[in-house]
């Protein structure tokens, strides 16, 4: 009996050993280092140059505001030729911009938000009609403004590194009156692009 077990115990232990052992294979890496991912960006520049001056926003002086002062009712504001700016897409990624405009009264009465008139016309496309500074500023499809158009079928969308044109007409309302004499407004104007579906 004890041959036995001693015959058991010994197919036990040359089991375990057995079980227990590993094998080696001959294996080799390579490593890639230096990858840095990056991402870009959605970059709308304004000018009133179309080829020089891009920036990301304008602040209009004293002397840049000369011809918004003094208004009556009747008055071609921008003059016949309107003011000319011109939008870029100066995203460093390959994407193009959904464009949009929207106007915010910023302090003072609001009398004359309704009593000036304004509309974009896009270089060689679409024509809005004129809308008054308060339906600008309310009657918004979205929180993003109002959205710009290339034709009255076709969306604006400025494709990276191009330059859109637009020109702004304002006039002051031949029916106003009275009730805007000594009136001022403060006004802040928003162009917003974002990345196209």
């Amino acid at each position: 009996m004890k041959s036995i077990i001693k015959s058991l115990v010994i197919i036990v232990a040359a089991a375990a050993i057995a079980g227990g052992a590993t094998y080696a294979y001959f294996s080799s890496s390579v490593v890639v280092n230096g990858i840095t991912m990056t991402s870009g960006n959605a970059d709308l520049q304004i000018s009133s140059n179309i080829n020089t001056g891009f920036v990301d926003g304008i602040n209009l002086t004293d002397a840049d505001n000369a011809g918004f002062k003094n208004l009556y009712p009747g008055q071609d504001i921008l003059g016949a030729n309107g003011y000319t700016f011109y939008l870029k897409n100066s995203s460093t990624s390959n994407i193009g911009l959904d464009t949009y405009f929207k106007v915010e009264t910023v302090s003072g009465d609001y009398g004359l938000c309704n009593a000036i008139k304004l509309k974009l016309v896009r270089s060689g496309g679409y024509e809005t009609d004129w809308h008054s500074l308060c339906d600008w500023r309310d009657n918004i499809t979205s929180g993003k403004g109002w959205r710009m158009q290339n034709t009255a079928t076709d969306q604006e969308v400025i494709p990276q590194n191009e330059v859109h044109g637009w020109t702004a007409y304002a006039q002051v309302d031949p029916n106003a009156g009275n009730e805007i004499q000594g009136k001022s407004l403060g006004l802040k104007i928003t162009f917003l692009g974002e990345q196209h579906h």
